[in-house]
């Protein structure tokens, strides 16, 4: 009797159209470049009318199994022939433009240990433009991970999901009935997720595999919302391979499907015609992502010109002016943040960043990939304040810099220096949640508290008027000015001495933990250097449009500004008993 394991016999199914004088040779030469030998290489030709059975042919490998349709049929009826002729255990269909590095069946194989009985084995996926170079690549980052968390995982960006980078459980995929969605537009992701939850799954965190991005024929509203449907097709298959946690992954599965069907709609023709699509999406994923986020600069400003002969025809309400200016600058904010252009000074001392979360979950992405693109800032710390919600929901990014904190219960302001105090920078920054600063207005003002150490720096904050009958006014949103304030806030450079002296003035103020100040920890801040803050000009501030919105902005809770006065009077009283 014979016990030894026979090794894995894998399928590569090529489904092909007219490709001969492009990348069909390129797709078929990295298919029989696999180290991997024990393979089959199904070409299914759909009745093309070039030379590809020439091509083909040139080949000369027994491996290759050519079949010619007789008349062209639909490219779904394409890749589903291909897997009824595959006789391996293991099922790759890799597009006639798509790559696979030359070991990516022997990895994927060498993960399976033998195993014929798992649903998918994946890898991670670059994506490369019609000539082959790399636009970006992503590691498969879910090993070990649930099937609710790659779901999730999927959501966050923390793995994509490609045809040319999974292979398939042969048998499994037939009985489910092949590749099929309801317009076989995500009917490859559709055989993924069913699989995966059904069988298992195996991740290879290496990227073997490329997807190619070039020119389709998506630009037009019909295929936008045909992608909409396959799309909420997917997330209720999604939904009811784990019914118990269906709220938790269409929670985040409608902005996500939302957002990439915008990117979609970008390519829609005419500006009117896109912005009435863009509206479209945003109702069929049931207004969870605004559209405002994701609109082209160039489709704003003519857009504001037709909505404005409408406000002057219906006397609707002038709110618009404001929104298209904010969304176009953070538009621009996004744009800048994502070309990783800046370049900035690596011979600054290293600091920590810490940013804190509660009302603005969605601003943090973006206030912290500024930050990250400083390189003198060696940790950036995220501490969600806030228990109902969880920050890596709001936050997809991979860094090893960046940490992510979830408190179990609500944390004021203060927390920041708590966090603070259990390390061991010399250099500190500390951003709210409503202010977004470009890399250079960071290392701007960075710069200049690495010149004066002795005080905190800052681009906003306040001057105060102390009146004959001690009554405190404090002068607000003073910014764009190269000057000694009273007090900073919003944006903080200091030092770990700073953040050592906060600490010391706040229990001598009698308050022993900062979970006990309620507002003002800019205030103890402001007073605890060797003089007064300095504000510095960097330009135009961008700040989120909630910042005065009632139920988010802390300073517009009644009890605020007596909080503050209070907290400024004692700070004199402490500061005027030392001297």
């Amino acid at each position: 009797m014979n016990n030894k394991i026979q090794p894995l016999f894998i399928t590569i199914g090529i489904p092909t159209y007219n490709r001969a004088g492009g990348y069909l040779k390129e797709t078929l030469t990295c298919a029989t470049n696999q180290t991997y030998d024990n393979i089959e290489i199904i070409v299914s030709d759909n009745c093309s009318t070039d030379n590809t059975p020439e091509l083909v042919k040139s080949f000369n490998d027994s491996r290759i199994r050519y079949f010619r349709q007789e008349k062209n049929i639909i490219a779904n009826d394409n890749f589903n022939f291909c897997l009824t002729q595959a006789k391996g255990d293991y099922f790759l269909l890799l597009h006639d433009d798509d790559r696979i590095d030359n070991d990516f069946i022997e990895t994927c194989v060498r993960e399976a240990k033998g195993d014929k009985n798992i649903g998918i084995i994946r890898t991670g996926t670059r994506v490369i433009d019609a000539n082959g170079n790399a636009i970006y690549e992503k590691e498969n980052r879910v090993e070990g991970f649930s099937t609710l968390d790659f779901f999730l995982g999927w959501f966050k960006n923390q793995t994509t999901l490609y045809l040319c980078s999974t292979l398939f459980n042969t048998v499994q995929l037939k009985n489910i009935g092949g590749f099929k969605s309801r317009h076989n537009l995500f009917q490859d992701v559709v055989a993924e997720v069913i699989l995966a939850a059904q069988y298992g799954r195996i991740d290879c965190r290496p990227v073997k595999a490329s997807f190619r991005r070039h020119s389709t024929n998506m630009g037009n509203a019909t295929n936008v919302m045909k992608w909409c449907e396959d799309s909420l097709q997917l997330l209720d298959i999604m939904c009811g391979l784990i019914p118990e946690e269906k709220e938790k992954i269409r929670a985040a599965g409608l902005p996500f499907f939302c957002n990439q069907n915008y990117l979609l709609t970008a390519n829609v023709k005419g500006t009117v015609q896109r912005f009435i699509t863009y509206c479209k999406v945003y109702k069929k994923f049931e207004f969870t992502y605004s559209p405002y986020e994701t609109f082209r600069i160039s489709d704003l400003r003519p857009l504001k010109q037709y909505v404005k002969k409408i406000i002057e025809v219906k006397n609707i309400p002038r709110k618009l002016n404001y929104l298209t200016r904010y969304h176009i600058k953070f538009y621009q904010f996004k744009k800048y943040l994502l070309s990783n252009n800046y370049k900035g000074k690596i011979d600054n001392p290293k600091a920590c960043a810490i940013v804190l979360s509660y009302a603005r979950p969605k601003n943090i992405e973006w206030i912290v990939r500024a930050l990250l693109l400083c390189p003198f800032i060696e940790k950036v710390i995220v501490s969600n304040n806030n228990p109902d919600l969880k920050i890596e929901e709001w936050v997809c990014i991979d860094d090893d810099r960046l940490s992510l904190l979830n408190q179990k219960t609500r944390r004021r302001a203060g927390y920041r220096y708590e966090i603070a105090r259990h390390l061991s920078y010399d250099y500190y920054i500390f951003l709210d949640d409503d202010i977004y600063l470009y890399p250079e207005q960071i290392e701007s003002v960075y710069e200049q508290l690495c010149l004066n150490p002795s005080i905190p720096h800052g681009v906003w904050g306040q001057k105060v008027t102390i009146h004959q009958d001690r009554s405190i006014e404090f002068h607000n949103g003073i910014r764009k000015r190269n000057e000694s304030l009273d007090i900073i806030n919003r944006a903080y450079f200091l030092t770990g001495n700073h953040a050592a002296k906060f600490i010391e003035n706040m229990k001598q103020l009698g308050i022993e933990k900062v979970e006990d100040l309620q507002y003002g920890d800019d205030i103890i801040l402001s007073m605890s250097g060797q003089g007064k803050p300095a504000c510095h000009d960097v330009g135009e501030i961008f700040q989120c449009k909630s910042t005065d919105q009632d139920g988010i902005a802390l300073w517009r809770e009644g009890t605020f500004n007596n909080y503050r006065e209070e907290l400024y009077r004692n700070l004199l009283l402490l500061s005027s008993s030392r001297k």
